[in-house]
């Protein structure tokens, strides 16, 4: 089974994600931001990503 996501899709989850406390570090809040050229979810106290979203090639 082949799962596409949308757009918004990825809009959606990085919407979801901002805000959230840290796993890794104790004082740290996720944020949205760009890691190594993706479009992430960063935790703004240790920098360390949460979840990138990696452009897809097109599948013609």
């Amino acid at each position: 089974m082949t799962t596409t996501s949308t757009a918004d899709d990825r809009a959606k989850l990085l919407q979801a994600l901002a805000g959230s406390p840290c796993h890794n570090c104790e004082d740290g809040v996720l944020v949205r931001q760009s890691y190594k050229g993706n479009r992430s979810i960063v935790c703004d106290e240790c920098g360390l990503p949460q979840i990138q979203l990696l452009a897809m090639p097109r599948v013609e």
